[in-house]
């Protein structure tokens, strides 16, 4: 089974630590709806996407659950 993690995070509004089940889907606005939201406020130049591999997860590994990304979306300013 392949787990797929995308954080939408506004670091600018909030400073949260999420910890969350591998199993969850997403949580927060997908790359296209932060893009669109970006366009239209104005600062479509500062989405910025980072990807890691469930494979240089610790928790992932020990729960035999490493395939799979993590994916997080945010503002970079």
């Amino acid at each position: 089974m392949h787990s797929l993690l995308v954080l939408a995070v506004d670091l600018w509004l909030s400073q949260t630590k999420v910890v969350l089940p591998l199993q969850v889907s997403f949580v927060g606005m997908t790359e296209e709806q932060a893009r669109e939201k970006a366009q239209e406020g104005g600062w479509a130049d500062k989405v910025a996407v980072q990807k890691t591999s469930f494979k240089a997860n610790s928790k992932a590994l020990a729960e035999k659950e490493s395939e799979g990304i993590a994916k997080m979306i945010y503002r970079c300013d």
